[in-house]
């Protein structure tokens, strides 16, 4: 038997689930389990994995009924400095560990800059929690990184130095997993994510991956393109226009400096939607000037600067007509806009990531997507096939060229797209956290 809490329920009975276990990470409701989870995660908060959370609880409340509560991390305090803000994160986990440790099994969705400011900080957050929990799975929305090549010069020296202290936490966590492999499981997003951590020493039969999902089958066959489209339209004033969506946080890797400037090269019943707002993370204290909003507005703005070539700025003014921000929104008004959109541009820079919460999303929603070729989003490729349209990294006259002759509208990537759709689902994750719960009883 397995007893899994969710921090936050003051009494929680137990609650039969029929489960049998398949190679290849499905599960079918077969055998009894009774259940009571604990979720420690971020949560309805302006963040990708809250967001992440938010959607999985339904599926999961589905399985456990009332036992399902949710503990939110305190981010706010533990990324804020001194001492005052320090007591009151110390409390606020003290609660949620009183009930860990009377919990049989324990989720972790492991964010690292979700747990501390600094890896030192992280790292006792972190181990507290893993410390008070008789068992663990460990959901990884952050995956250890290889080191970069061995140092030629002294730029690189420190490129491979800071490398190491990202990493900090990624050794102290897996010396603990490597020394007591029974107590862990560890859910992955990618092939490639389980075969890092296979050869990092992580037992391969307690390490189960699947892309994200989002939505239940239910409510993908619910977001109708056309309905929200028509939506959409008379929001934006788009109709008889093609609607282009770039989702997620502004600026950093997001890449939408790209998609600006491939609109530059497209037809002008082309338009683009920018849907999210600034990472709180990133928002500059008593500044008006945000980077990222700078960065946008400089592309789009008319400059009037000296020396501005003949019809410059009826060109900038024209473009702004065709980008509109939607602004940060709520879950459910980022999917309906989404699946209003006729495709979704994901122009991601690099950085190493495991998963995107948006390319997900438009995946569940079988909306064409157009995407860097990142380590990610290869590795997504993997599982859908030919539904993404890749282009190479700020690429933007490619990317104008394939949205041009509609790469991503092939019959083939629509074909994949319903196949892919119609297996990763958020149900799917949900009896898979239950697979793995399940794991850490084999000795």
């Amino acid at each position: 038997m397995v007893d899994v809490w969710i921090v936050g329920v003051e009494y929680a009975a137990l609650v039969e689930i029929d489960v049998s276990w398949t190679i290849g990470g499905k599960a079918h409701l077969t055998g009894i389990l009774h259940v009571k989870l604990a979720i420690i995660s971020s949560y309805q908060r302006d963040c990708g994995i809250a967001q992440y959370v938010e959607h999985l609880e339904g599926p999961l409340r589905e399985l456990l009924g009332d036992n399902l509560s949710i503990a939110p991390l305190p981010v706010d305090l533990l990324r804020a400095s001194g001492p005052m803000a320090h007591s009151m994160a110390q409390r606020a986990l003290a609660e949620s560990l009183a009930i860990i440790a009377d919990a049989e099994v324990v989720v972790v969705e492991f964010e690292p800059g979700l747990f501390g400011r600094s890896q030192r900080q992280i790292w006792a957050t972190l181990r507290s929690i893993l410390d008070a929990a008789k068992r663990v799975v460990l959901t990884y929305h952050t995956a250890p990184t290889l080191p970069p090549p061995a140092p030629t010069s002294i730029r690189s020296l420190i490129s491979l130095a800071r490398h190491r202290y990202a990493q900090t936490v990624f050794r102290r966590l897996l010396r603990m997993v490597r020394r007591n492999q029974s107590k862990f499981a560890h859910i992955v997003q990618t092939r490639r994510e389980k075969t890092r951590l296979t050869l990092l020493g992580v037992d391969p039969e307690r390490i189960f991956d699947m892309p994200l999902s989002y939505f239940t089958r239910a409510e993908k066959a619910e977001f109708d393109h056309e309905r929200y489209r028509r939506k959409l339209d008379d929001i934006y004033g788009t109709v008889g226009r093609k609607v282009l969506g770039v989702f997620g946080f502004l600026g950093g890797i997001k890449g939408t400096k790209i998609a600006l400037r491939a609109l530059d090269h497209l037809p002008s019943d082309h338009h683009i939607l920018i849907v999210g707002g600034l990472h709180p993370e990133t928002v500059v204290q008593a500044s008006s000037e945000q980077p990222p909003i700078k960065d946008l507005t400089k592309l789009l703005e008319p400059t009037f600067d000296a020396g501005e070539r003949e019809g410059a700025d009826d060109q900038r003014a024209a473009l702004l007509q065709r980008v509109h921000f939607a602004g940060a929104v709520d879950n459910r008004t980022f999917a309906e806009l989404m699946a209003g959109c006729d495709a979704i541009l994901l122009p991601y820079e690099e950085v190493g990531q495991t998963s995107s919460g948006p390319a997900s999303q438009a995946l569940d929603l079988q909306r064409p997507i157009y995407c860097t070729r990142t380590g990610a989003f290869r590795e997504l490729g993997k599982y859908a096939g030919d539904a993404l349209s890749f282009f190479e990294i700020g690429n933007y006259l490619e990317l104008a060229q394939k949205i041009s002759r509609e790469d991503a509208m092939l019959p083939s990537r629509a074909q994949a797209r319903a196949r892919y759709s119609d297996t990763v689902t958020v149900e799917a994750r949900a009896q898979m956290y239950v697979n793995a719960a399940k794991s850490t009883q084999k000795s």
